[in-house]
């Protein structure tokens, strides 16, 4: 049985081969190809895929999409693109800002992304490209070495010597220490929290677990039913619990 079985297999390659040779059906599905290889067909983006599964007459095969405007093949990769000819706002730049929008930018050719967040704005950086920041000048304190600062009550993120998010400490305080920043819940270090060179530690009080980074309370959340549970040089558990937040 194993030889007829054989025969059989080796006779259905065989045959697979005859009609993929067939010049009248290459261009039904026997085109063959390696992904992830890739073409432009006129204004059509063909793509090597390969079918899940495993056997001899699972092979890779074209996938097609056509193109809203044109297709381009450019340094070993094909894409669909948006306009006929690259546009010269892109320059040699990955990315830029065009109309506002925070932009792609393929051998001069454009992708618009998503929308930058509400509160920043895309601008063009002369170190990092374009971005979405909250500010469009550089701010002197987010320096290399800097992921964090306090902007008045709030937190911002540094990036690129710019600011590209803050985040409003509210009812709390903005505190910077041991390299960090965080929003916390008082002006001076909690004496309950232990040691303000550890960057985390906390305690229990009635049932609420306080959350505790260089001696400030960042977090509370309470234990309900279950115990709180202290820990050396980390933050209190509520064993079994999913803790409910007290306040933050």
């Amino acid at each position: 049985m194993a030889n007829i079985g054989g025969r059989i297999v080796r006779k259905c390659q065989i045959l697979t081969a005859l009609v993929c040779g067939s010049a009248a059906l290459v261009a039904a599905g026997c085109d063959d190809c390696s992904p992830p290889e890739s073409e432009c067909d006129g204004d059509t983006l063909r793509v090597c895929t390969r079918p899940d599964g495993d056997g001899p007459f699972i092979t890779a095969e074209w996938s097609e999409t056509k193109c809203a405007v044109a297709c381009r093949a450019l340094g070993g990769e094909t894409r669909c693109v948006n306009t006929a000819e690259p546009v010269t706002t892109c320059g040699r730049a990955a990315n830029a800002c065009i109309d506002g929008v925070l932009t792609e930018c393929w051998y001069g050719y454009t992708f618009p992304q998503p929308a930058c967040a509400t509160g920043t704005i895309c601008v063009a950086t002369p170190t990092c490209g374009a971005m979405c920041l909250a500010d469009d000048v550089p701010e002197p304190r987010c320096t290399a070495t800097t992921s964090s600062i306090c902007d008045g009550n709030s937190v911002a993120t540094c990036t690129c010597g710019f600011v590209t998010a803050r985040r409003d400490c509210g009812a709390g305080f903005c505190q910077e220490t041991g390299g960090g920043t965080r929003c916390t819940f008082s002006t001076a270090p909690d004496p309950l929290c232990g040691d303000p060179a550890q960057p985390s530690s906390g305690y229990c009080v009635d049932g609420i677990a306080h959350e505790c980074w260089h001696g400030f309370v960042i977090f509370t959340y309470d234990c309900r039913s279950a115990p709180c549970v202290e820990h050396a040089g980390a933050a209190p558990t509520c064993p079994q619990v999913t803790p409910a937040p007290a306040s933050n």
